[in-house]
């Protein structure tokens, strides 16, 4: 019988300019939380000091994800990429080796030197400045994922719903591209809001990664389930209620500030 692996995607260790913990004490939090595995995605630009991460720093986040891989846990490690106007950001997972920085002028060209790293692509939190809006074609294209969930953008419980059913049928549109909830956990966001699932025999990070480019896996929320493709498994009553509450409570705020013109 294969493994049960539970992971997180998106996350942020001190290692980025505005994440907050080590490495070490997310793993100890992972473990705690029944998670094993985690994808920690770090920013290679920084926003105060208005520099990208140096080579050597780059390749000290590398070699202490892989220092705490082991048997049943696994460290991927990845990056995220800004466009210079910082409308878009875009997920480099599987890095290996320094980013040269002097290739990020455009998505394209971002997208082009993470493939030539043999990256798997996601676009993060796409709804933020209307990302997902400004890509071109050949850009979408490029991209291996996208999140259709991000926690700390949309909340812990359910995706914003009236977003999801678009940003899902554009990564439909693509053979390879794959829909992803992404925890964006810098300090206090909740670990465990929406796990990836995969059952496998996974012995390295490697093989863990080869996984996830297939497509292989789904997101367990409290209230939401979806596979790969953005297609809901669960929609439990509680979530029914949930979503209703919320739909009517954004209605009142609209019709509120109607009255109030």
């Amino acid at each position: 019988m294969m493994k049960v692996w539970k992971g997180i995607f998106h996350i942020h260790s001190n290692f980025s300019y505005d994440g907050k913990l080590p490495i070490e004490q997310i793993v100890k939090l992972c473990k705690k939380n029944g998670i094993n595995f985690l994808i920690l995605t770090e920013h290679i630009y920084d926003r105060d000091k208005k520099e990208f991460m140096s080579d050597g720093k780059i390749e000290s986040f590398i070699k202490e994800c892989a220092s705490f891989s082991e048997e049943d846990f696994h460290v991927v490690p990845a990056v995220e990429i800004p466009t210079p106007d910082n409308k878009i950001h875009i997920i480099g997972v599987g890095i290996k080796k320094p980013i040269n920085t002097d290739k990020l002028s455009t998505p394209l060209k971002i997208l082009s030197e993470l493939k030539e790293k043999n990256c798997l692509t996601v676009l993060a939190h796409p709804l933020k400045n209307k990302a997902i809006a400004i890509l071109k074609e050949e850009e979408l294209n490029m991209l291996n994922g996208i999140e259709i969930w991000n926690i700390k953008e949309e909340g812990r419980f359910i995706p914003d719903m009236q977003n999801y059913s678009s940003i899902t049928k554009v990564a439909n549109r693509y053979k390879d591209m794959f829909c992803y909830a992404g925890i964006d956990f810098h300090l206090s966001e909740p670990l465990s809001a929406a796990e990836m699932i995969i059952s496998a025999d996974i012995r390295s990070s490697d093989e863990l990664l080869e996984i996830i480019k297939k497509g292989n896996f789904y997101f367990n929320g409290k209230f939401i389930t979806f596979n790969s493709k953005g297609e809901i498994q669960k929609a439990p009553v509680s979530y029914i209620v949930y979503a209703f509450c919320k739909l009517l409570y954004g209605t009142k705020r609209i019709l509120s500030k109607l009255r109030n013109r």
